[in-house]
C-alpha cells in the first residue's frame, strides 16, 4: 500500500480505491477534483445548494462505479474532467437544469502505459 497518495496519478488512485476501498486514495481524488467539479456545477446550475448536491453525486457515482472502470477508462474520465470547461449557461435547459449542447474540449494528456 502506498505511503503517499499525493504522488499517485488519478488512474492509480482509482485502482487503489477499487481494489482496497482505500479512503485515503478516494480522498485524494476528491481533493484534486472537487474544486473543478463544484465550479462547473456552480456555473451550469447557478445555484450553490444544487451545485453542491450534484458535485456530491458525481463523487458518489465514481465511488460506486470505480471497481468496473479499467485503467484506460479512468484516464479518459480524468482527462475529460480536467479539460471540460462549459460556456456560460444558455437559456435552453435539459434534464436536471443542465444547459444543453455542451462540448468537451480536446485532451492533450498522454494515455497510460500498461
Amino acid at each position: 500500500m502506498p505511503d503517499d497518495y499525493t504522488k499517485m496519478d488519478e488512474a492509480d488512485l482509482l485502482a487503489e480505491f477499487a481494489a482496497r476501498r482505500s479512503e485515503a486514495a478516494f480522498a485524494e481524488l476528491v481533493r484534486r477534483h472537487l474544486p473543478m467539479v463544484l465550479g462547473v456545477c456552480r456555473r451550469v446550475l447557478e445555484d450553490d445548494d444544487a451545485a453542491q448536491d450534484v458535485a456530491q453525486g458525481v463523487f458518489l457515482a465514481l465511488a460506486r462505479k470505480a471497481p468496473a472502470l479499467q485503467r484506460e477508462q479512468a484516464w479518459a474520465a480524468g482527462c475529460t474532467m480536467s479539460r471540460y470547461a462549459p460556456p456560460a449557461p444558455s437559456g435552453r435547459r435539459g434534464h436536471a437544469g443542465f444547459a444543453v449542447n455542451r462540448r468537451p474540449q480536446p485532451c492533450n494528456r498522454t494515455p497510460p502505459r500498461n
